[in-house]
């Protein structure tokens, strides 16, 4: 785990890429790493060799112009510059609307205009520097334009003015920044709606294609699919089938067909959102967390306590030999 040419752990818990396309890799307990892409070589940045970096659960980070943000499990923040080594630690300080509105972070996200926002199981909260205050976003039963209720998952942008949030509790919010953040009357979340889906919806990551279509990870409701053409169409991508509703993993076979790996191991074959096939799980211990396709176009899953596999055509899978059934294989 010491080694330039390994990672310190195998307990991977977030992936980024920095600017200059090199890979960075966190885990749970021992640290971060960087992957030089041209070198092939691991730079290890361990919490008891670099200042501001606790040594306490990390859940996200981000690398962005030469400094890195650390999201904690239940610790705070940690932002440290790459350059000159200093660092600068956030905590929740009760009674302080100043500050982070939650020790336990969730997500990190840097927009266009490189401001920090910060997911937490309290709200949402935005960083200004070089003060080191917050600007808390925080859900009010009282107010229906409040954030939704729950942590703080997932966060991106459409375009520069239009921030998503999803929420574990409320599904997925939207707040126009063009109208400033400065007064309580321009702070108005909205509600994403997709298809008919109603009720409590937990949400835990949301991205946005190409074609600006909004693709939603559900706890409980499949992934869902929310369309960006200008006629406005909403429509649920896939939500049942399977032996449960909760995906994992998203991967592509080379004809386009979608593969969606779910918690209880069943495999869903997906094509022009239409359901063609379930390939349910040969084993009761399999969850499927990664799905990979590689450049022959063979498809590797990796599963938690599973071991590697590949997946045949008739949805038969083969376990890669000198694979552990007590690996998490949780990045491919």
């Amino acid at each position: 785990g010491s080694e330039p040419g390994s990672l310190v752990n195998d307990d991977i818990t977030y992936v980024d890429q920095d600017e200059n396309g090199d890979i960075w890799a966190s885990s749970f307990s021992r640290g971060i790493d960087k992957l030089d892409i041209e070198k092939g070589t691991f730079t290890h940045y361990r919490p008891s060799e670099v200042k501001g970096f606790d040594n306490h659960s990390v859940h996200a980070f981000k690398i962005h112009d030469n400094h890195l943000y650390i999201g904690y499990w239940s610790h705070g923040l940690s932002i440290i510059s790459l350059q000159d080594g200093t660092s600068r630690r956030f905590r929740h300080i009760p009674g302080d609307s100043r500050s982070l509105a939650s020790d336990e972070v969730r997500s990190l996200f840097i927009d266009s205009f490189n401001n920090l926002w910060v997911g937490t199981t309290g709200g949402l909260s935005l960083f200004s520097d070089p003060t080191g205050d917050f600007t808390n976003f925080i859900h009010d039963e009282k107010d229906p334009y409040s954030i939704p209720q729950g942590a703080i998952y997932d966060i991106t942008m459409r375009g520069d003015r239009q921030l998503l949030v999803a929420a574990d509790q409320d599904g997925v919010a939207e707040l126009n920044l063009q109208n400033g953040l400065f007064n309580n009357a321009a702070r108005k979340f909205s509600t994403v709606k997709v298809g008919n889906m109603t009720g409590r919806n937990p949400v835990r990551s949301i991205e946005l294609d190409s074609y600006g279509n909004l693709w939603i990870g559900s706890f409980g409701s499949g992934l869902l699919f929310k369309c960006g053409s200008d006629d406005g169409t909403d429509r649920l991508l896939y939500q049942t089938g399977a032996s449960d509703n909760i995906p994992n993993a998203v991967g592509f076979k080379a004809n386009g067909d979608m593969l969606i790996g779910y918690g209880y191991g069943d495999v869903a074959l997906v094509r022009d959102q239409m359901l063609l096939k379930s390939y349910p799980r040969n084993d009761a211990n399999i969850i499927i967390r990664t799905i990979l396709r590689d450049r022959e176009g063979r498809i590797w899953m990796g599963g938690r306590n599973s071991g590697l596999f590949l997946l045949n055509a008739d949805g038969s899978r083969k376990v890669v030999p000198g694979t552990s059934d007590r690996t998490d294989f949780r990045v491919l």
